[in-house]
């Protein structure tokens, strides 16, 4: 079976002390629809600055139990983040610097800079991925209403349900192969 995973919010943090609502509003545009902006060249540049291993801890337990996973089974695991491409060489360290790249069969980075929930769709159709872990609701739910034989889930640390037929919040990342 192929899991496919984001890797921020999964497996790297946001920046400390910088809280998950103001990123994003930096992130998203302003509208009713799923729409996320392109920075321009002084934001890239902060974005940059802001996505150094330094600044992006790991999140050590989920690192950690998707490696007792991967032992423990034989489904392939790919990582797919819609980091836009001005970020290639941040996100090349980070994956470097955890040692996460050897933990997936393939690393799909947005370096066309493709809105982030039409280039997940894309990959998750590509390596017919059966199931995506993800930290962001919204993207999951525009995916989960186009991709209906894929389960989503909502790695969060609130609550553990079911939200649709094909979309799940869970709070521990082995929960995963639990459906």
């Amino acid at each position: 079976m192929n899991i496919s995973f984001d890797l921020d919010g999964i497996f790297v943090d946001t920046p400390p002390f910088v809280p998950k609502k103001i990123i994003d509003i930096l992130y998203r545009e302003r509208s009713n629809q799923i729409s996320y902006r392109i920075p321009s060249k002084f934001e890239q540049h902060i974005r940059k600055m802001s996505h150094i291993p330094l600044l992006r801890p790991p999140i050590k337990d989920n690192i950690a139990t998707l490696r007792v996973i991967k032992k423990n089974n034989t489904h392939s695991y790919h990582l797919i983040t819609s980091r836009f491409g001005f970020l290639n060489e941040e996100t090349d360290c980070v994956l470097k610097t955890y040692n996460l790249h050897n933990l997936f069969h393939t690393i799909s980075i947005n370096k066309t800079n493709n809105q982030p929930h039409l280039f997940k769709h894309a990959m998750i159709k590509q390596l017919h991925i059966k199931r995506h872990v993800d930290d962001e609701l919204i993207l999951l739910e525009y995916l989960a209403k186009i991709h209906q034989n894929v389960l989503f889930f909502w790695l969060n640390k609130k609550q553990k349900k079911i939200l649709r037929k094909n979309l799940y919040s869970i709070t521990n990342l082995a929960d995963v192969l639990q459906k």
